[in-house]
This record gives structure tokens, C-alpha cells and sequence, in this order.
């Protein structure tokens, strides 16, 4: 099985589908989106991005997934740091092109552990 999967949810307190949080808003919903970086002078720059951005109080943000799982580790690292140390709530987005049934399985029960 390969192809895209859906995106799902996060929140440190609650899981939710994201259009119940549309729902819920009566405001515009305010996002970001981050991608793992590849070096440590990138991380750096993405901590300091991510700190000021979080003073905006996002009501969400998402982590882009490679094709191919070519940033899994990156990307699961970087939901965890944004989850546990920022309480941010988030969209592990996640394209499933060239990985397996059991792949794409692992993967989101790693994701839903958060």
C-alpha cells in the first residue's frame, strides 16, 4: 500500500481531528509549518524561528514528513521537541509514497504515542 495518508491531530492534552478545531474557532486559525533540518547550523536558525513564533501563539503547527520517509527520524524528533518542550499543538503531515502497509503502521503508532 502506498500513496498519501491522511494528516492527523496532536495535542498535548487531547487528540483531535483538525476540523473539529476549525469548528470550535470562531476566529481565523493561526498555523506554521516546519521542516526537520539538515544540519545543526539550520537547527539552530529553526530553534530561534520557533521561539519567536511560538510568542505569536500559533493554534497549531505542522511537521512535513520526505518522501520516503527521508526525514522520518528528523521529523518525529521535531514533533516530539515541539509537543513536549514548546506545548504546541500538532499536524505530523506525512506523505506515504514509497513506504509500505507496515511502514506507514509503525509510523503513525509512533506519532500517536505523543
Amino acid at each position: 500500500m502506498t500513496g498519501q495518508v491522511s494528516p492527523f491531530f496532536y495535542s498535548r492534552k487531547l487528540k483531535m481531528n483538525i476540523v473539529n478545531l476549525a469548528d470550535k474557532s470562531n476566529s481565523p486559525i493561526v498555523s506554521f509549518e516546519f521542516i526537520p533540518p539538515r544540519d545543526e547550523t539550520s537547527a539552530e536558525k529553526l530553534e530561534a524561528v520557533i521561539d519567536t513564533l511560538c510568542l505569536l501563539g500559533p493554534d497549531l503547527v505542522s511537521v512535513t514528513f520526505g518522501v520516503g520517509g527521508s526525514t522520518r527520524k528528523d521529523s518525529s524528533q521535531l514533533i516530539n521537541k515541539l509537543i513536549h518542550e514548546k506545548g504546541l499543538n500538532v499536524i505530523a503531515y506525512f506523505a506515504g509514497y514509497g513506504l509500505g502497509k507496515h511502514e506507514i503502521t509503525s509510523i503513525l503508532d509512533g506519532y500517536a504515542e505523543n
